[in-house]
């Protein structure tokens, strides 16, 4: 049976521009099968002096824009509110590698890409686009962007236009190619390894070799998943008139050791510890996966396939399977059989389903979203403003981990620390900013834009994590200012213990130490003039004093008990 049978997919190049009959290029995208992996990690800006021994590095991508880009730009930021546009765009740094130098890359022409996991074994070959980044909170002051300092790596994997690759190669490869970490399956480096032999780990030629994970001993399994990312992270960034490193030096080995045995300084200090646990912030041995599937009749294409009277996407085991990247069955047919009414239902919750009538179909979960289409102007719109709402997203979901995951450090690392509450306000501070930035009351004005940023933000998960994090945070924040009125309280009975015997003392000696004959007959008299020059300077001495030792006192009464102007959290 042919491939053509098979569901094949309409492949090509997305970054090319689409043409109209008249071969006049349009506002938009090839419309064709593509992959986009996503893979968020923290950042810190450290500026270096010179990139010039580095052969790729990254840099704005708006430098490289022609016109046909400038305007696809445009109408992504004209997509998104005032408030969001800000966030995604104007305090984000958008960066690629430049095309001309990936052309020089060991991605250059493609590699082997194997179905390992169909009886088909079709082998067939994939490229990458040139890598892009983006940096959220770069606009934010100093080098170190805080919580907010999220980065997501995105590569783009696409497909040569003259290759019979089907929808059931696309399952294999979405499996397996997200994979930055070893999931402990017992069979999945077999699987890996044989589907992924071709793929570089490095991507410059270093002493003339390019080391491939077919290559990699088993032993070593951790750097073959590992590797590919870390190196691009570890590439220098070209922004404004400096040259940054977004992550320390020696990255890509700490990271394989710290996988290979979750350890770390827990401090956040390079020294004495490993620093990859406070770069690798995702809590999945998996990046995120955008996919897009282009078949000659979208959906309808899986529905003539299947025999099937059925138009519903989650009545296919193609669908379900696309949107959950799960691989495929052992053989094309096996998937539209194998559904269970568990797999129907958790699909059906997370399609959109306004253009389901057209064959259009999109799902959204909280680690993929997908779409299968035919060919269309819906197949760039999902590729760039789509995926800018589901960035945006991924970015707050992240960022509140952080948050958590923050919180629970500082407490953990010292019990003291949170009592003293330098590092907690600070955490909470940089809250209130993430809540104003991101909280948003709408992000766009386009109907289909709110009603998959809805659904994706339910599957997303951001409403309960939110409430999490923020009560976590409360909660925190009442137990100090409960812990510093207590402190307060004591330290005042201290003072009223000590100070009220003190006075009394300080009273008699006073009074006996006046001439007392002199005084009374003065009062006496109302003759308050005639009172001692002695008096007087004793009076305006004690005045004095007291005026100087209040502010003191107060000072010294807030610094033991938690004061309330020290202490206020903005």
């Amino acid at each position: 049976m042919g491939n053509k049978k098979f569901l094949r997919l309409k492949c090509g190049n997305p970054e090319d521009k689409l043409e109209d009959k008249k071969g006049k290029k349009e506002a938009s995208r090839k419309p064709v099968t593509f992959s986009r992996f996503v893979l968020p990690f923290a950042y810190k800006k450290e500026t270096i002096s010179s990139t010039a021994s580095i052969p790729l590095w990254f840099e704005e991508e708006e430098k490289h824009f022609d016109d046909f880009e400038r305007e696809l730009l445009l109408q992504r930021k004209k997509y998104f509110t005032s408030e969001t546009r800000r966030v995604i765009y104007q305090d984000a740094l958008w960066l690629r590698i430049p095309k001309d130098k990936w052309d020089e890359s060991t991605w250059s022409q493609g590699v082997c890409f194997t179905n390992s996991k169909s009886s088909l074994k079709n082998s067939f070959c994939i490229h990458m686009a040139p890598p892009r980044m983006v940096l959220f909170n770069w606009a934010g002051k100093g080098d170190d962007p805080g919580l907010l300092g999220t980065g997501f790596l995105m590569l783009d994997i696409w497909f040569d236009e003259k290759q019979r690759v089907i929808l059931d190669d696309l399952l294999c490869l979405n499996d397996l190619f997200r994979c930055f970490d070893y999931p402990g399956y017992s069979d999945h480096w077999d699987d890996y390894q044989r589907a992924l032999h071709d793929i570089p780990l490095n991507y410059w030629r270093e002493k003339g070799t390019v080391k491939r994970i077919g290559s990699v001993n088993k032993a070593d399994k951790y750097q073959a998943y590992i590797e590919r990312w870390t190196r691009l992270m570890e590439l220098p960034v070209r922004a404004g008139d400096g040259n940054y490193r977004l992550v320390p030096g020696g990255f890509t080995q700490d990271a394989v050791k710290w996988l290979e045995k979750l350890e770390s300084s827990g401090t956040g200090k390079s020294e004495g510890g490993n620093q990859a646990s406070n770069f690798l912030i995702y809590n999945d041995f998996r990046a995120y996966v955008w996919s897009a599937a282009v078949l000659k009749k979208g959906g309808k294409s899986i529905s003539d396939f299947c025999h099937s009277g059925q138009s519903a996407p989650w009545e296919f085991g193609h669908w379900i399977k696309f949107l959950n990247v799960d691989p495929p069955s052992k053989t094309p047919s096996e998937a539209a059989r194998a559904v269970t009414r568990f797999e129907k239902d958790w699909a059906k919750k997370r399609t959109y389903k306004r253009w389901l009538d057209y064959g259009t179909w999109y799902g959204f979960n909280y680690h993929a979203g997908v779409t299968i289409q035919a060919p269309g102007i819906f197949v760039s719109h999902f590729r760039e403003l789509y995926f800018d709402v589901v960035l945006l997203l991924f970015f707050i979901r992240v960022t509140l981990f952080r948050f958590s995951n923050h919180l629970s450090r500082i407490c953990s690392n010292s019990p003291d620390l949170i009592l003293e509450g330098e590092e907690f306000r600070k955490l909470r501070n940089e809250f209130s900013r993430f809540t104003i930035l991101c909280q948003f009351p709408l992000l766009s004005n386009q109907q289909q834009a709110i009603e998959m940023y809805e659904m994706a933000r339910d599957y997303f998960d951001i409403k309960e994590f939110y409430k999490e994090v923020k009560d976590k945070i409360d909660n925190t924040h009442d137990y100090l200012e409960m812990v510093k009125a207590n402190n307060l309280a004591r330290f005042a009975n201290r003072i009223a213990t000590v100070g009220f015997p003190l006075g009394v003392a300080a009273l008699v000696a006073g009074l006996f130490g006046m001439n007392n004959l002199h005084l009374a007959e003065s009062i006496a008299k109302g003759n308050f003039c005639n009172f001692d020059p002695e008096f007087w300077i004793l009076f305006f001495i004690v005045l004095i004093t007291g005026m100087i030792s209040y502010p003191c006192i107060k000072r010294i009464l807030e610094d033991k008990g938690g004061g309330e102007k020290k202490h206020e959290c903005h």
